[in-house]
């Protein structure tokens, strides 16, 4: 007998995050919020710092993060189960998709001279919004890089 026909060798073990989003793929709402939570921390972690002065305060970091969630979740049907890895660089992509995006509506927001920071879910601009300075904010192109 060979070494491939051995039917008592141990199973490989399947690593937690991909249990957990073929879980929560197959309909595991349990599943989400451990697989969400692995990495929380660094997460917040990345977006605060790369928010800038001008984002600073209004959204806060926390929104952005919740922003990142929710359009994880809106695409969690299309992720991969891969490993950690592989995991933590979608979220990492949606998370700076999220910064260019909140960054270019202000920065549109401004040109028009709206002189207000916009919340994720802005509409028309909000009374009483808090105003900013008239130019392009600190590390903008950089985080539109890093998007493109």
């Amino acid at each position: 007998m060979d070494a491939r026909e051995r039917t008592d060798a141990p199973p490989v073990p399947v690593p937690t995050t991909v249990r957990l989003v073929r879980a929560a793929q197959g309909g595991d709402a349990d599943a989400l919020n451990p697989l969400f939570a692995r990495h929380e921390d660094r997460l917040l972690a990345y977006v605060a710092a790369r928010m800038g002065g001008t984002l600073r305060g209004l959204p806060t970091a926390e929104d952005l993060l919740q922003e990142t969630y929710l359009r994880a979740l809106q695409g969690f049907d299309r992720v991969e189960a891969r490993g950690e890895g592989a995991w933590l660089g979608w979220l990492t992509t949606i998370a700076r998709h999220v910064l260019a995006d909140t960054y270019r509506r202000n920065v549109e927001a401004l040109k028009r001279g709206a002189g207000a920071i916009l919340p994720l879910d802005a509409g028309p601009e909000p009374a009483g919004a808090r105003p900013v300075a008239r130019e392009a904010p600190p590390g903008l192109s950089t985080v539109l890089d890093d998007a493109a």
